[in-house]
């Protein structure tokens, strides 16, 4: 009596069932982590916006992380005329403000909650508020660098309009540090 060939042999066919079944489980699982990981990031995805607050008598700007996960502020870039500023009162002194009266907040190497709002800067001075809101006045341009707490990181300028980047980035003579 001669033996079946091997792949109609009922154990071959069964061994070959469950090597099939197996390396289907394998690759759910491993979508399924994807997937997972994917949710997982989007579910603390930060989104920073800054912008500017005017009410008589009182002027600032202002940041908000209206992502669902906190924001990691890694570096901010304020340049006047395109030259990088420190610090407000750099700023200030490069658009002529004579005395200066405001109050100010730490922006650079801050984690910002799901939310939250700070002013950066705020002032109630007449003459300066003039100054900041010119249309003559230098022009200024701020840059934030923030990430994830997964490593994902993004630029933003007043434009608010995030650009995912490698990394945040920026020589220390070029960071505002306020």
């Amino acid at each position: 009596m001669s033996q079946p060939a091997w792949y109609r042999n009922p154990e071959m066919i069964i061994a070959l069932s469950a090597l099939v079944v197996s390396l289907f489980t394998v690759f759910v699982g491993a979508y399924s982590a994807w997937v997972d990981r994917a949710y997982a990031r989007a579910a603390v995805w930060p989104r920073l916006e800054m912008g500017q607050s005017y009410a008589p008598g009182r002027f600032g700007y202002f940041v908000s992380n209206r992502g669902t996960g906190p924001a990691l502020i890694k570096t901010v870039r304020m340049t006047v005329n395109g030259q990088p500023m420190r610090d407000w009162s750099a700023v200030l002194t490069a658009m002529g403000a004579g005395d200066r009266h405001y109050m100010q907040s730490q922006i650079s190497r801050r984690t910002l909650s799901a939310g939250q709002d700070i002013q950066a800067f705020q002032t109630e001075d007449e003459a300066m508020i003039r100054l900041l809101t010119d249309a003559s006045s230098p022009t200024t341009e701020v840059t934030l660098c923030y990430c994830s707490i997964y490593d994902q990181c993004w630029s933003v300028d007043q434009a608010n309009r995030p650009v995912e980047v490698g990394r945040c980035d920026l020589p220390d003579a070029e960071q505002f540090v306020q």
